[in-house]
């Protein structure tokens, strides 16, 4: 008869609560933008995830907190990637097009996030308005377009030639 070391130590537990909630975020951002808030399914997420049902309750509370959070992940990862542009060193024209350019790429790489966005959207952002995060996400969004146009409007900017 093992004793319960013995049997830990051939089946060691992992304890890593940062890479199970990204493992519940990816398979959250999958069920959530195939079959929508109300079509998703707990038990789906966990299993993805690699996981129990138990233990995303445990970290989330509930569906709609997960949904939630899956929304301020993702639109935290478009974000992050906008940030990462260095937008205010280009000249307004170039800036605007970057940005433009980029948020095609990111929306042809990253396909479920068009799918989760708009399924949000029909809705009419229902979940999304409960969340303050994607308030301060949205308005850094809106913050970067009104520096490039006050770039634009401003004395110092010549258009190119």
């Amino acid at each position: 008869m093992s004793t319960a070391r013995e049997t830990s130590a051939k089946h060691p537990r992992k304890n890593d609560p940062e890479g199970l909630k990204q493992r519940i975020f990816a398979s959250a951002l999958a069920e959530f933008s195939e079959a929508g808030l109300k079509g998703a399914r707990l038990e789906r997420i966990a299993e993805q995830a690699d996981t129990t049902k138990r233990m995303v309750v445990y970290h989330f509370k509930n569906k709609e907190s997960l949904y939630i959070a899956v929304l301020e992940y993702a639109y935290a990862h478009i974000r992050q990637d906008e940030m990462a542009l260095n937008l205010a060193t280009l000249p307004p024209q170039a800036a605007m097009q970057r940005l433009i350019e980029a948020n095609f790429d990111y929306h042809v790489a990253h396909p479920a996030f068009i799918r989760l966005v708009s399924l949000e959207n029909m809705q009419r952002g229902q979940y999304a308005r409960q969340s303050e995060k994607l308030k301060l996400l949205n308005a850094s969004a809106l913050q970067t377009l009104e520096d490039i146009l006050q770039r634009v409007n401003s004395r110092n900017y010549s258009p190119p030639t």
